[in-house]
């Protein structure tokens, strides 16, 4: 979904470009996913995690507005917890916060 957002949603002048990192932090794996596409104003970014909330037309975006509830439902039901940076025209960074399995009792 974050990777099928990535490209949807590239900047009309640029080339897609999506990156994928993962690093450790305080007993979490964290997966970045970041992107040079249009970007989320910041009073948005709370309601793209809102089932159904569209922000653009269906002619300008198809889609269902539910890709981005269901991905952090899943990320949430799993422990963890999915957030976003974002600049307008510049990109967005989804952030996958998920615990590591030595933390949940995991050898």
């Amino acid at each position: 979904m974050l990777i099928a957002n990535a490209i949807e949603y590239r900047h009309p002048y640029r080339a897609a470009e999506v990156q994928i990192s993962h690093r450790r932090v305080d007993g979490y794996d964290v997966i970045d996913v970041r992107d040079n596409g249009i970007g989320i104003e910041p009073r948005y970014r709370d309601q793209i995690f809102e089932v159904f909330r569209r922000l653009h037309p269906r002619d300008e975006h198809p889609g269902t507005g539910m890709g981005l509830a269901i991905a952090r439902k899943m990320v949430e039901r799993l422990g963890g917890r999915l957030t976003v940076l974002s600049s307008p025209g510049v990109g967005s960074t989804f952030s996958i916060h998920l615990p590591h399995p030595s933390f949940r009792g995991f050898p």
